[in-house]
């Protein structure tokens, strides 16, 4: 897979094949949060300031600014007045006649990263998780690991568990997210493959109205330490790293 390509200036176009993946590092720099902010409407200020943890203001302040100033790139509108409405499971959309193109988004954020997919016409779902193991991983995995699964990785030596847990939950979660429902989708019905350092597959869905060999299934390298992948309904695509360069 490329590299990330550290991008200065907004001159970025999608066509129907294209697949943009998007990362952002957050910072704490007081002069870049002021700027950011002034992208939200009323109602997201009021949001970010019920946060109780600084650093859940922070990445909620980046994610929703940039992926406004990115929508406007693609689609020439201003940033300011680019508003949300969001689907029965929480997903959020653009109004039709703002959305010409069928510009087609998803956002997720881990750790110090917020990644985003962007696409023309078909639904699209992203996931990035940092590596922890501060849980229960067992308990997690029985709850939204297929049998499959789960017994692929309980076989597993413990030092590969950790990589495998968060590999299989990003895959899962980017698929589940491209369907549209989010964890409203039972995750157990799910499978794919369990090995962190080969290609991803989407294996089996239990409750499949769609045909898996019109998906595709990628994951893609964030950083160390994070697992990250995305899904889409569609084939022959042609895959675009970009890095949001503030400076």
């Amino acid at each position: 897979m490329s590299s990330w390509l550290l991008i200065k200036n907004k001159n970025i176009f999608l066509k129907k094949s294209d697949i943009h993946l998007w990362r952002v590092r957050l910072s704490q720099e007081e002069r870049l949060l002021q700027n950011l902010t002034k992208f939200l409407t009323y109602e997201e200020v009021e949001k970010a300031n019920k946060f109780y943890k600084n650093i859940d203001k922070i990445r909620y302040i980046f994610a929703r600014s940039i992926l406004k100033l990115l929508i406007s790139n693609y689609l020439s509108l201003d940033a300011k007045n680019i508003h949300f409405s969001y689907s029965k499971y929480f997903k959020p959309f653009l109004a039709i006649n703002k959305n010409l193109l069928n510009l087609k988004f998803n956002m997720t954020h881990a750790g110090n990263w917020i990644s985003y997919a962007f696409t023309l016409e078909d639904e699209i779902g992203i996931d990035i998780e940092e590596y922890k193991n501060d849980f229960d991983m067992t308990g997690s995995a029985k709850l939204v690991f297929s049998p499959e699964e789960f017994c692929l990785w309980q076989e597993l030596p413990e030092n590969e568990k950790c990589a495998s847990f968060f590999h299989i939950w990003s895959c899962k979660e980017a698929i589940m997210k491209a369907i549209g429902l989010g964890f409203h989708y039972p995750p157990e019905k799910i499978t794919v493959s369990i090995n962190p350092f080969i290609p991803c597959s989407f294996i089996e869905d239990k409750n499949c109205n769609h045909n898996l060999s019109d998906w595709t299934l990628e994951k893609f390298n964030i950083d160390n330490n994070y697992s990250a992948a995305f899904a889409i309904k569609k084939k022959n695509i042609n895959l675009s790293l970009f890095e949001w360069d503030f400076y």
